[in-house]
This record gives C-alpha cells, sequence and structure tokens, in this order.
C-alpha cells in the first residue's frame, strides 16, 4: 500500500473504474461493497442503495437463486469457486463469468464473499453469429453443389448437376 500511498492513488479508485462488476458480501449473502460497474448493472448510483440487500433485493428471483447457492457453497467449503452463468437482467439474456473466494481472518474464518464477474454476453453472441455465418455458408455452397442444375448439350437430352460433373457420377435426364 504505500507504493500507492506515495503516489497519491487510492486502491478503491482503481477497482471503482475497472470495467468488471466487483462486490463483497457478508456471510449471509447481504452486500457490504461494490464498485461503480456493479452499480450500473443493477441500475443504481448510490452504494448507500446496495448495502444490506440482498440477491433477491436486486435481481429476478431465477438469478438470485443460482447466485446465492454459489455464495453459499464457498462459505460452507471455504474454497473459491468458477462459474459461468447466464440470466435475465433488465429483460435482456446475460452471460458471466464469475469467481468468487472466502476472505479470511486471521484466525482462519471465512468473514465474507468477495467475486469478480466479467460480462462474456457481446463475445458469446460474436462468436455463435461468427459460428452460424459460417454454417450459413457451408450449407449454401453445398446447396449450390449438390441442387444446382446446370444444363449441357449432349444431344440435345442430357443435362447433369453440379456434384455430378465435379465427382464424374452418371449423367440423368
Amino acid at each position: 500500500m504505500l507504493a500507492f500511498e506515495n503516489l497519491g492513488i487510492d486502491l478503491l479508485n482503481i477497482i471503482d473504474i475497472i470495467p468488471i462488476n466487483i462486490y463483497i458480501k457478508d456471510k449471509n449473502g447481504q452486500f457490504i461493497w461494490c464498485n461503480t460497474h456493479q452499480l450500473q448493472n443493477f441500475g443504481l448510483k448510490s452504494i448507500n442503495e446496495v448495502v444490506s440487500k440482498t440477491e433477491y433485493d436486486l435481481r429476478y428471483k431465477e438469478n438470485a437463486d443460482k447466485i446465492c447457492k454459489n455464495d453459499k457453497k464457498v462459505i460452507k467449503t471455504g474454497k473459491s469457486i468458477i462459474v459461468q452463468k447466464s440470466g435475465l437482467e433488465s429483460g435482456k439474456e446475460k452471460i458471466y463469468w464469475s469467481k468468487k473466494a472466502p476472505l479470511l481472518e486471521k484466525s482462519w474464518d471465512i468473514i465474507c464473499t468477495v467475486g469478480v464477474s466479467l460480462d462474456l454476453t457481446e463475445q458469446v453472441n460474436r462468436y455463435n453469429l461468427n459460428n452460424k455465418i459460417k454454417r450459413g455458408m457451408r450449407n449454401l455452397r453445398r446447396y449450390y453443389i449438390n441442387n444446382a442444375c446446370i444444363y449441357i448439350l449432349e444431344g440435345h437430352r442430357y443435362k447433369r448437376r453440379i456434384s455430378d460433373l465435379i465427382w464424374g457420377h452418371k449423367k440423368f435426364t
């Protein structure tokens, strides 16, 4: 901390500007603190609007159930977990990668959980769109190769599929 103090930099200000959700909750799942990005994610403006609230106060019930289950697992086992979760937020499907860890006292007792969640929705959607486009192009190529017919004058009676021309299959009439 001395290095930050000598520079006049507050560590919380650094954490506050990182575009990742960072939060601390007590053993009961009530928020103790979160950064500005997490506040914006909840649609709130002040840390006071979050303190002492639970996921059930701030999210859809189905999302809160999943999140609280993971929080309880960290408290019970005393081990960090990494989860990929998805759910509705403001009516939109969101996908997050989260890491939650217990914060321990010197006596090794768990006092709270610390979590970091990264919104991967845009990256996952972009990846899925690219794969859909690639599949579509492959299917389009197959369609034209297998189904597009060209007429070849061979005694004015025969036509062949492009695939027949490429792979040398029989003519058809």
